[in-house]
């Protein structure tokens, strides 16, 4: 954080995007991971006073997963406020050690899932667990009725904007399934975050996988509407734009 990124990170932009959000009037509003740069409990605190906002408002649902930077310390202390700040954001819904966890809102269905285990001391991929692999598959074989739509959400992508895969260092090991249901059309969205500059990729026909970026970096938001028909559109707004 003090080498590299405390020049890029602007915090004044979560109060924009409070303001955004309430604008377009969402129905659940997704953050995918890394709201610390190095896990530290003051960061936790400060990410809790920053998205109290969004976590507490009853006009959608909030959903918090974490990154590999929220969960890649092994400090005790660290871990604690990580936990206590994953049961305050997500209002105590999705309870963390019963991850993958569904839900279902407005004829849409959501599979969460935590897909942060380390690769090695000096790795910032993850890892598909072979129980939330088998959770993931069973999720996307079930029958589903015409007009539901499939979102899966998680922090990290199986490729980059163009396709090609991530860095060994930074991939995620079992993301091929991921891809393949996104291919086939069986899953709609793969929502992500881990790569700082937000994109969306159209697998083929397929689904869509969805980079959110990194909000405070950036300074937009990802945006998804999906209609009655499973129809999904995508689309970026942007704050400074937005909010003149």
């Amino acid at each position: 954080y003090l080498l590299r990124r405390r020049g890029k990170i602007r915090s004044e932009r979560i109060a924009a995007a409070l303001q955004v959000t309430r604008r377009l009037q969402p129905d659940l509003v997704v953050c995918t991971g890394d709201l610390t740069a190095v896990g530290d409990p003051a960061e936790f605190n400060l990410a809790n006073e920053h998205l109290a906002c969004f976590a507490a408002d009853p006009a959608w649902t909030f959903v918090y997963i974490p990154g590999n930077h929220d969960l890649y310390v092994k400090n005790a202390a660290c871990r604690a406020h990580f936990m206590a700040t994953y049961e305050r954001l997500n209002g105590g819904r999705f309870p963390f050690a019963q991850l993958p966890v569904e839900h279902c809102q407005d004829g849409v269905e959501f599979l969460l899932i935590n897909e942060c285990q380390p690769n090695g001391p000096l790795s910032s991929g993850g890892r598909l667990e072979v129980e939330s692999a088998d959770r993931l598959r069973d999720w996307l074989q079930r029958d589903r009725s015409d007009g539901v739509a499939r979102v899966l959400l998680g922090h990290f992508p199986t490729a980059d904007h163009w396709g090609r895969p991530l860095p060994a260092r930074r991939r995620m090991v079992g993301g091929e399934i991921i891809r393949q249901a996104l291919t086939e059309g069986a899953l709609d969205v793969s929502l992500c975050g881990h790569i700082h500059h937000g994109f969306a990729r159209r697998e083929g026909l397929g689904g869509l996988e969805v980079c959110a970026g990194s909000l405070t970096m950036e300074g937009r938001l990802s945006v998804l509407d999906i209609d009655a028909t499973a129809t999904v559109q995508h689309r970026f707004e942007e704050l400074e734009r937005t909010s003149g």
